[in-house]
């Protein structure tokens, strides 16, 4: 069993996950309604503030398996919200320039737009076609 809480406010949502049998949350995203697309700014977009996964659910913990797919599950919730609200799943997001934080976000279809100065944070966006692939691969639209 998977516990999700979520508060809400106008525009910001904030989720924390606890799976039954975990002694500790496992997982917490912060995100936001009513910003835009770092490649078009007229185009809205959810926006994640922060996405967080304790170690053993991304399997940093040797002999831990943990309960991987936490952060990828978090982050789906932020790409369906913005399709319900009809912003056709766009998310939009500023990254660590960690190679295996970029490519976590390649791989659920994230395009990179920039690097902030200083060369810290990459802004990275999912635009709705990857988006709608993405709900239709997990079959929360047809």
């Amino acid at each position: 069993m998977v516990a999700a809480k979520a508060a809400e406010s106008q525009d910001f949502i904030c989720i924390g996950v606890k799976i039954d049998g975990a002694e500790e949350v496992c997982g917490a995203m912060l995100y936001r309604t009513g910003a835009t697309s770092f490649f078009n700014p007229t185009d809205p977009a959810n926006e994640v503030m922060l996405l967080a996964a304790a170690p053993s659910s991304r399997g940093l913990v040797p002999g831990n398996l943990g309960y991987r797919g936490v952060g990828s599950a978090l982050l789906l919730r932020a790409v369906a919200d913005s399709y319900i609200r009809g912003l056709g799943g766009r998310v939009v997001l500023r990254a660590t320039p960690m190679e295996r934080t970029i490519q976590f976000y390649r791989n659920r279809g994230f395009d990179s737009h920039s690097t902030e100065p200083g060369g810290k944070i990459i802004k990275m966006e999912l635009r709705p076609g990857p988006a709608c692939k993405w709900l239709q691969q997990e079959g929360l639209v047809q």
